[in-house]
C-alpha cells in the first residue's frame, strides 16, 4: 500500500530468478514504492557452475549445462575446460560481456558407477588477480552415479517396431506377448493391448506390481483399452503399427 515503503539494500549478484533491475521496474510499473541500494561494483569476479542430473544410465547421453558468471559487465576473455574423470571433453576460448554464459555439452558414460565432471577456468591474462577477485570459483566438481539400464518389460504383438527400437537403445528390454513374471523388472509396458486380452490373474498381478513400487506406461493404439481385438485387427496390427 502507499502507506508502506520498501527499501532493498542488495549486492546486485542474482545467482537466478529475475534480476533486480527487472524486479524494481516491475515495481514502478505497478505503483508499489520500493527503492534500492546498490554499491558500486569494484572487483571483477569469475565462477562456473555445472548444472544437469546425477543418477545417469550406462550408454545413455547425458547432457549438461556450465553456468559462468561475471560480477560486472566489461568485457573479459577467458578459457573454459571440462573433463570428465581427467579426459578433457570441452575447451572453449570466449569472450564474455554479460553477466552469465552458459553453454551445453554432453556425454556419454559407458562404464558404471561413480564418475567426476570437472570445469575450470582460466582467465587470459598472467595477472589473474586484477581480472578475477576469487580463484576458489574458477573450479567446480560435479559427481555422477552411472547404473545400469532399467529392465523393462514390453508387452507387445510387434516386438519389432518403432517403438521397440527406440526402447531397447534406452533400456534393457525383455519383450514379450504377454505378461510373465514381473520378478525383477523396474517398469513394464503395454503397447497396443486390449484390456480384453489381460487376464484377471494378470490384473491382480499387475496391482500388486504398482503398488509394491513398480512402473506401467500404456500406449494406445486400434486395440487398446477398452477397444475390442477382432481378427480383423489382429491381421492388420502390423501394418497399423509400423506407421
Amino acid at each position: 500500500s502507499p502507506e508502506n515503503y520498501v527499501l532493498i539494500v542488495s549486492d546486485g549478484q542474482s545467482n537466478s530468478g529475475t534480476s533486480i533491475e527487472d524486479s524494481l521496474s516491475y515495481c514502478h510499473k505497478n505503483n508499489f514504492p520500493v527503492s534500492a541500494l546498490i554499491p558500486r561494483t569494484l572487483k571483477e569476479d569469475l565462477s562456473v557452475e555445472i548444472e544437469g542430473t546425477n543418477e545417469l544410465v550406462i550408454d545413455n547421453e547425458a547432457f549438461f549445462k556450465l553456468n559462468i558468471r561475471k560480477s560486472t559487465e566489461n568485457k573479459l576473455s577467458y578459457e573454459v575446460r571440462v573433463t570428465v574423470d581427467s579426459k578433457q571433453v570441452l575447451d572453449k576460448e570466449i569472450t564474455q560481456t554479460g553477466r552469465i554464459e552458459s553453454i551445453d555439452f554432453n556425454h556419454t558414460f559407458d562404464t558404471l558407477g561413480p564418475h567426476t565432471i570437472k570445469a575450470t577456468l582460466h582467465p587470459a591474462n598472467v595477472n589473474a588477480k586484477n581480472l578475477d577477485y576469487f580463484e576458489t570459483n574458477n573450479q567446480y566438481m560435479k559427481s555422477v552415479y552411472v547404473a545400469p539400464k532399467p529392465r523393462v518389460l514390453f508387452i507387445t504383438d510387434n516386438p519389432k517396431s518403432p517403438l521397440a527400437n527406440v526402447l531397447s537403445s534406452i533400456y534393457d528390454v525383455y519383450a514379450s506377448r504377454s505378461i510373465g513374471s514381473l520378478e525383477g523388472m523396474d517398469a513394464i509396458i503395454l503397447d497396443n493391448q486390449a484390456a480384453s486380452t489381460i487376464s484377471d490373474s494378470e490384473v491382480e498381478a499387475l496391482r500388486k506390481y504398482i503398488i509394491n513400487g513398480g512402473g506401467m506406461v500404456v500406449f494406445g493404439g486400434d486395440s487398446s483399452f477398452d477397444y475390442p481385438r477382432s481378427e480383423e485387427h489382429t491381421s492388420e496390427l502390423q501394418s497399423h503399427h509400423d506407421l
